[in-house]
């Protein structure tokens, strides 16, 4: 509606339209805004630097970079357009490294946990991902320092941000998705008014909890796009599971009966020599009765692959008691490939019981896997074990 209502004022060099958003990953908005043909540039603040508890917001600003209005409505756009104009700020430039590192010498022994908050974002900002490591330690000094003060929730929901994308990059450790929906939760807790913390949390949780699909757009986009003969934005992070999954406010009905796989224990094991396995459960603690989803993921180590022209991964679940699911026994997808080294990915969700109380889910997968380049292929099992917190009810 805004790209409308202003291309007339945008083509005539009168305004200049900037959009902000809050997504963890740059490109889908780059993907959505080709989709839509947006001629205007949108910067990504990760972390809310711009402290917004909910979107969207119209911020109306002169030509010296004052702020006018913070709730422009489209029937005030033509009082803000006919506004005398102002001098312009004068154009400063500045050195990102130099700036990063006095901040660093300012910020050393600082108490105040907005200076760390400070030093992280830059390096999130200019750094990439070299400078992730040293900011996810910005961010936990700073927490340390604000003892839970008001700024701690901004300081949780950050360092969240800088974990996913260590995950996302090739610098990840196997915990930092899970680190990254703790401290989500934690600056959800801390400040349970707050919209952008919420939906964070949605976009990788049960369906139960879901207010809209996050990015159900994206095949569409992708294909439209093609068809007026553009290259889609390649999206480094494609969105899938929970991402896509459509809410849902049925509980689930429990699992249906499958043969489990290895049912004699008989299988040798892996014990992620081969495949290297990890967890995530979103969110990270439940309150008894609660949906969860269990985010689970396989990566072949560098001396191994995948075997595809042998049967699927298949992945077993041993259900507790009251505890339901729509699946115990779920087969991967594979490649057309004889041989593959992509991370193959399981989402599921499940009910807890009423009485729950914290417990650890046990699991495993099987699979065919090859040592090295025509090395020896063999059939393998790996156990898997799932932490699942759960609120006390006294609380």
């Amino acid at each position: 509606m805004w790209h409308d209502l202003t291309r007339k004022a945008r083509e005539s060099g009168k305004l200049i339209l900037l959009g902000v958003i809050q997504e963890q990953h740059a490109e889908r908005c780059r993907l959505y805004a080709q989709w839509k043909q947006y001629d205007w540039t949108i910067v990504q603040d990760a972390t809310n630097r711009s402290d917004n508890f909910a979107v969207p917001i119209f911020v109306a600003l002169d030509e010296a970079g004052k702020v006018v209005d913070t709730g422009l409505r489209p029937n005030e756009l033509q009082a803000f357009l006919d506004r005398p104009a102002v001098t312009y700020l004068a154009n400063t430039q500045v050195n990102p490294e130099q700036h990063i590192n006095a901040l660093a010498e300012q910020t050393a022994r600082s108490t105040d946990p907005r200076a760390w908050q400070e030093l992280a974002e830059q390096r999130l900002l200019w750094q990439g991902d070299s400078g992730l490591r040293q900011a996810i330690a910005d961010f936990r000094a700073g927490i340390d320092v604000a003892n839970e003060s008001p700024i701690s929730a901004e300081l949780h929901f950050g360092l969240g941000v800088a974990l996913r994308k260590r995950f996302d990059s090739s610098l990840r450790k196997p915990d930092d998705f899970q680190n990254a929906v703790h401290a989500w939760d934690q600056a959800l807790a801390l400040n349970p008014n707050h919209y952008i913390y919420r939906r964070r949390i949605q976009q990788y949780g049960p369906r139960l909890m879901k207010p809209y699909t996050f990015y159900d757009w994206v095949e569409l986009a992708t294909a439209e796009i093609r068809k007026r003969g553009e290259e889609p934005i390649e999206l480094s992070v494609p969105p899938s599971g929970a991402e896509i999954a459509l809410p849902s406010r049925v509980k689930l009905a429990g699992s249906k009966t499958a043969s489990e796989p290895d049912p004699r224990d008989a299988i040798d094991r892996d014990r992620g020599i081969l495949i290297a396995n990890h967890s995530v459960v979103v969110p990270g603690k439940i309150k008894a009765g609660a949906n969860l989803r269990i985010h689970l993921e396989w990566q072949p180590n560098k001396l191994a692959h995948w075997n595809n022209g042998a049967e699927p991964v298949a992945v077993w679940l041993d259900l507790p008691v009251d505890w339901a699911a729509e699946n115990q026994l779920w087969t991967l997808p594979k490649p057309n490939e004889i041989e593959s080294r992509e991370a193959r990915r399981l989402e599921f969700e499940l009910q807890s019981p009423k009485d729950a109380k914290r417990i650890m889910l046990q699991g495993y997968a099987v699979y065919c896997v090859c040592e090295d380049v025509g090395g020896q292929c063999l059939y393998r099992r790996q156990d898997f074990s799932i932490s699942v917190e759960v609120e006390s009810s006294s609380r």
